[in-house]
């Protein structure tokens, strides 16, 4: 019985902890882990994304938005990534196919982007362009 009960016991924790946000259904289209860090830090990305958190994880409801709406974008030639931190913490560097495309992505990526949250921050950087907008802790 003792057995049976630590089987049951570790398979309910297994599942429990599962990230699905790490699946591969839940990430963008066009992806490449090997350049992010190195594009971010020399700011050669047309739009940047972090997913940050407050101690309690990201943002996921806002990160599953912005992943639909890229997606479906025509606009992307690449989206790299950088993962950092020990909740999910992550960044995303977008190329778009050109220039033109940067600001008409950037005010749909800000649509979906809450101005305050209590459940982890999102930051949108157009690099290039001086672009900017984030996720606040809500006043007191």
């Amino acid at each position: 019985m003792g057995i049976v009960r630590f089987r049951f016991l570790f398979l309910a924790f297994i599942l429990t902890t599962m990230s699905f946000e790490s699946s591969a259904f839940f990430r963008p289209k066009k992806v490449d882990k090997g350049k992010g860090l190195d594009l971010i830090n020399k700011k050669k990305c047309d739009l940047r994304i972090s997913f940050g958190s407050y101690g309690s994880g990201i943002p996921t409801k806002v990160r599953r938005k912005i992943i639909k709406i890229l997606n479906d974008s025509d606009a992307l030639d690449m989206v790299y990534v950088w993962h950092h931190g020990k909740e999910g913490e992550h960044d995303y560097c977008i190329l778009t196919k050109t220039p033109a495309h940067i600001k008409p992505l950037f005010n749909s990526l800000k649509k979906v982007i809450p101005e305050y949250s209590k459940e982890g921050y999102t930051i949108l950087v157009g690099e290039k362009n001086g672009l900017k907008w984030k996720t606040n802790w809500p006043p007191q």
